[in-house]
């Protein structure tokens, strides 16, 4: 970033945070080969907040400074944690907020909406998960990142900072409710296996059902596959228990991230 860094709202979680000079930062061939679109121009500073989240897996470097906003102190933060954890503390917020939800009282007509809505956001933030753990391995240990460029690369003539946009494009491009598919990637790339993905695939045919067919079976056209409350706590559930599972097993390796 050619500006500064601040956080507005919220705890923000990376790989790594560093202010100061950037060499070369005005040389207008290296602006040009490190400016992605897909993250933050340097021509103006970063402000984080609830809708303009730090990735968990990136290494922020700001021209200027990075720091809270004055007075916000208590409401906002900026954490560097190496490796796989700030995949898992993103995923404890975000399904935090989906079971506040949970306590507030909804007019019978518009319970159905609202538990598909937020069952299908539960799935949402668990993809998102495996995409952050994925994705935090690989940005974070040399070996990760060399198993992901000799899989995903085929050219051997890109550069550094093409290869890891390659790795990032390719990976977020990915399906993460296809189980199996992802297990192989893991792995492949990161030696790790997945935990049991059963209860979840239980689970995940009501969610694609709620989003391809308006919560119509696609089994019995005459089932109508709505949400309730308990779906929603359950699959919450599940989600925990699988990632609880996943932590177990990474914390066990013999040098973890």
């Amino acid at each position: 970033m050619k500006g500064s860094i601040v956080s507005e709202e919220g705890n923000q979680y990376a790989q790594g945070w560093t202010a100061g000079d950037i060499a070369d930062i005005n040389n207008s061939s290296w602006v040009k080969e490190h400016f992605d679109v897909i993250t933050h121009s340097f021509d103006s500073d970063l402000r984080l907040n609830k809708k303009r989240r730090a990735v968990p897996y990136a290494y922020y470097v700001a021209y200027g400074s990075i720091g809270v906003k004055e007075g916000l102190s208590k409401y906002a933060d900026l954490t560097c944690i190496h490796g796989y954890p700030p995949a898992f503390i993103y995923l404890d917020e975000y399904l935090k907020e989906v079971e506040d939800y949970l306590s507030v009282t909804i007019p019978s007509q518009a319970k159905d909406i609202f538990y598909n809505g937020l069952y299908v956001t539960a799935f949402g933030i668990l993809e998102l998960f495996l995409c952050d753990f994925l994705l935090c391995g690989i940005f974070s240990n040399g070996e990760n990142f060399k198993r992901a460029a000799s899989l995903l690369c085929k050219s051997s003539s890109v550069p550094a900072r093409g290869i890891e946009n390659i790795i990032r494009k390719t990976i977020t491009g990915k399906v993460f409710h296809k189980f199996e598919e992802i297990n192989k990637l893991f792995r492949s790339v990161l030696d790790i296996e997945l935990p049991n993905t059963d209860g979840l695939k239980r689970l995940i045919h009501r969610r694609h059902n709620i989003v391809h067919r308006y919560a119509i079976s696609n089994i019995d056209r005459m089932t109508v596959c709505d949400a309730t409350e308990d779906d929603v706590s359950c699959l919450i559930h599940e989600i925990r228990a699988f990632s609880s599972d996943l932590w177990k097993y990474v914390s066990q390796l013999e040098n973890p991230l």
